[in-house]
């Protein structure tokens, strides 16, 4: 429902400069990368769910990423660590947002910095010994550049794209996971800063009692004091894990990909744009989301980060399943949004984005506005999606 507001003629000329000003300081510029008409999951107008699809969704199923880029936040300073099956990074659109070990010097065959890793420059694959966390497929690439693609021109606009990302390998040479590679990589992760730990995947029917994962307990609590740590299929282990936030997918239209899990804890946008709805995507966007958090505020603890995403959610669909204390077992705490987490108001008027029907105060509802973060007429004849 659009609220109805009060005329504010004498503020518009005003807004009309500002609005085009981000938190940066410089002029706000949506993001041009060629797939992010498409990436309902930041920005929902129902436009089609993927290149060349019928399906639309539902306009402002969505985190509010956009509005998060206007207000200049970007996540810079802030170190996540990807612990998964690793991805070919050399090339590719991803190798200008890796962490870099200072320390190391690339290539020497020596542990410069005397960390028990030698050459481990971009990370470390914990599962082959050695210091290039490569694999040969595109899964876990997708959910990174969910997380934190630069916007750059070449294909999506992550979420968090002035953070940086260590890839961690702790799977063997077929993908499979490797417990004591698990084990080593939690350690290296938080000791050298990360604060975001990202695991797309899940031990299929592991729980955690009685798992032969159970020994890992003490150390994905350990790793939680000082990281965010979000990963797994919420029934399955490492999700059911009090340390590891759980979550489930959302598609276009807000519903659940999955079935009700006592576990559950947060629900997110599951796909790019490019790919259909999946809990490892939905995983990517919210490491991407916490990213976000610390970098508005690096004196927050995981708790407060997990705490804050909660609280701010969208209660979607509650006539499915009720919301009881804010809570229910097919979205947990309700579909993130990462502007109501991170208090934007692009326009300054006492109204957070994620609640405002008008973000840029134009007279024309977001629902109904091609570019709800620009005013008209700068917004006239640009081109923003299919």
């Amino acid at each position: 429902m659009t609220r109805k507001r009060e005329p504010r003629p004498v503020r518009r000329l005003a807004l009309g400069l500002v609005l085009l000003i981000g938190a940066g300081g410089g002029p706000y510029s949506r993001p041009v990368d060629p797939d992010f008409p498409w990436q309902w999951s930041l920005e929902n107008r129902g436009q089609p769910v993927r290149r060349g699809s019928d399906k639309r969704g539902t306009p402002d199923a969505d985190i509010d990423g956009v509005e998060a880029f206007a207000a200049g936040h970007s996540g810079r300073g802030v170190v996540l660590a990807l612990l998964g099956q690793g991805f070919r990074y050399r090339n590719s659109s991803l190798e200008p947002v890796l962490w870099r070990n200072t320390g190391e010097i690339p290539d020497n065959g020596i542990d410069d910095d005397d960390n028990g890793f030698i050459d481990d420059v971009v990370g470390y694959d914990f599962g082959d010994h050695d210091p290039d966390p490569s694999f040969p497929a595109d899964h876990d690439r997708l959910v990174t550049e969910i997380a934190v693609a630069p916007h750059d021109t070449r294909n999506i606009a992550g979420i968090a794209p002035g953070a940086r990302v260590m890839i961690l390998k702790v799977t063997d040479r077929s993908g499979a996971l490797i417990q004591g590679a698990l084990f080593r990589a939690l350690r290296y992760s938080v000791e050298h800063g990360a604060r975001v730990l990202f695991l797309p995947w899940t031990a299929r029917g592991e729980s955690c009692e009685g798992s032969p994962f159970e020994v890992m307990t003490d150390v994905f609590a350990d790793a939680a004091r000082s990281a965010f740590i979000v990963g797994g299929h919420p029934a399955d282990w490492p999700a059911c894990l009090p340390s590891v936030v759980s979550v489930q997918a959302t598609d276009a239209d807000d519903l659940p990909r999955a079935g009700r899990h006592a576990s559950l804890e947060l629900s997110a946008p599951g796909s790019d744009g490019r790919t259909h709805v999946a809990v490892s995507f939905a995983i990517g966007v919210v490491a991407g989301a916490a990213a976000l958090l610390f970098g508005q505020d690096p004196e927050r603890t995981p708790t407060e980060v997990r705490a804050l995403l909660s609280r701010t959610a969208d209660r979607v669909h509650p006539e499915i399943t009720p919301y009881r204390s804010g809570w229910n077992d097919r979205f947990g705490g309700g579909r993130i949004n990462v502007a109501r987490a991170l208090g934007t108001d692009f326009d300054g008027d006492g109204l957070l984005d994620a609640d405002d029907p008008d973000t840029d105060g134009d007279g024309i509802p977001d629902v109904q506005d091609p570019c709800p973060l620009e005013p008209r007429p700068a917004c006239k004849g640009v081109e923003v999606g299919p």
